[in-house]
């Protein structure tokens, strides 16, 4: 289960979907660039990682229009939001829902992490 919610105080802030984590429902990736130099070999950039390269993507299948409707809200009202999953508890961006064939679909840019 993942759980979203606005940050301050929303009557309608806040909703649990069913779906799970997955291997496509969650991403992140290291701050790195490589370059090629004129002698044929490269050069590395390597910052680290940071949870704030993550974006967690909810799948909703057979969604109930109450869940099309928080997550539309949420994208077009909140700048932030609080995402729990299994793996903790997030900071969040909400930029993306879309909904097709009864498939809800959410995307969060995670800021931070909250959560040990």
């Amino acid at each position: 289960m993942i759980g979203v919610a606005s940050i301050i105080f929303d009557t309608e802030g806040t909703w649990i979907f069913r779906s799970k984590m997955s291997a496509e429902g969650e991403s992140g990736n290291r701050r790195a660039t490589r370059t090629a130099t004129l002698d044929g070999g490269v050069a590395v950039s390597d910052l680290g990682y940071s949870e704030g390269d993550r974006e967690i993507s909810v799948k909703e299948e057979e969604a109930m229009t109450e869940a099309v409707a928080f997550a539309k809200r949420m994208c077009e009202t909140y700048t932030l939001v609080t995402v729990v999953t299994e793996s903790g508890a997030y900071y969040a961006v909400p930029y993306g829902w879309g909904y097709k064939d009864g498939m809800l679909t959410m995307k969060l840019q995670v800021t931070e992490k909250i959560s040990e």
